[in-house]
């Protein structure tokens, strides 16, 4: 009898039916939103103002919010996408 203890099944990652490597829409605005933070583009105070005007399950995409608003720029918009 092996006394050895079970992995546990949730350390494994689940296969997605129908899975792809193309991201939709609302997951390209998170990680958008994600790296404008992380890379300084937008302070927290200021996303969280963007936001409060924009509905993830629009039409417009943040990038495209945020450029709008002129949050952002052409410029600042490209390197946070690249």
């Amino acid at each position: 009898m092996d006394n050895k203890p079970s992995l546990p099944h949730a350390q494994f990652a689940l296969t997605l039916d129908g899975a792809t490597s193309r991201f939709d829409r609302e997951q390209l605005d998170i990680a958008f939103a994600a790296t404008t933070l992380r890379s300084g583009t937008l302070s927290e105070r200021e996303l969280s103002k963007a936001l409060s005007g924009w509905a993830i399950h629009g039409s417009v995409s943040l990038a495209d919010h945020l450029l709008k608003t002129e949050l952002i720029d052409e410029i600042s918009a490209k390197k946070v996408m690249d």
